[in-house]
């Protein structure tokens, strides 16, 4: 018997982490459409956080930049 190879690995043990998430969001009721609502809301949300860095702040200051792209990952 061969190892399993290391994508193999790695998929499985993201697979444990995100199982018991999966499993508790099908339990309360959430759709994939759902989800897909959610996300194009937050991304809105996103986009209205760096329009306000752009006009709000110094060049310099990338604190929205920050906060947004930490959203974008979460939204993703």
């Amino acid at each position: 018997m061969e190892p399993k190879p290391l994508r193999l690995k790695l998929q499985f043990g993201i697979y444990k982490i995100i199982d018991p998430f999966v499993r508790l969001l099908i339990k309360i009721g959430f759709t994939p459409n759902l989800i897909t609502i959610v996300g194009f809301f937050l991304n809105l949300g996103v986009a209205v956080i760096f329009i306000l860095g752009a006009e709000k702040t110094n060049r310099g200051d990338f604190s929205y930049v920050g906060w947004a792209g930490g959203l974008i990952l979460f939204a993703g």
